[in-house]
């Protein structure tokens, strides 16, 4: 994902960029390009636009291309977004099975205040990847 914000400011003019923004999610590793000239990718874009459109097999040879692609990456996804939901409900149910325990028995607070966190902890990112999950697909 790219955000058209960044700027950076001459004696003469401002340059726009576009910015990987996978960084905000993950980490800074995840973008082989950090910054792009917002002009000199645009007028790429257009480039690759215009000769996309004079040839009709080339064109519809990069759609079907991108939709492959989309359904891979998008399957992908969605089967470790399972994962983490079948983690997360796994979860759930451990934390439930700890609060019965504490109701019958009587268990150090210490104890508890520690699962808990450890609990809340794995519940807090499971939640968070299945949310990047779902805006990446």
């Amino acid at each position: 994902m790219w955000k058209y914000n960044d700027t950076h400011t001459s004696k003469e003019r401002e340059f726009l960029y576009y910015r990987c923004t996978a960084v905000n999610h993950t980490t800074k590793e995840a973008c082989k390009i950090k910054s792009a000239p917002a002009k000199e990718l645009e007028n790429a874009v257009i480039y690759k636009i215009k000769q996309l459109s004079q040839n009709d097999t080339e064109l519809r040879e990069a759609i079907e291309k991108a939709n492959r692609e989309y359904v891979e990456s998008s399957t992908s996804l969605l089967k470790e977004k399972s994962k983490y939901e079948s983690n997360l409900k796994s979860l759930n149910k451990s934390i439930r099975q700890f609060l019965n325990t504490i109701e019958k028995e009587n268990v150090q607070i210490k104890f508890i205040e520690d699962e808990l966190k450890e609990l809340d902890r794995k519940k807090i990112f499971y939640e968070d990847k299945i949310e990047e999950i779902k805006k990446q697909v």
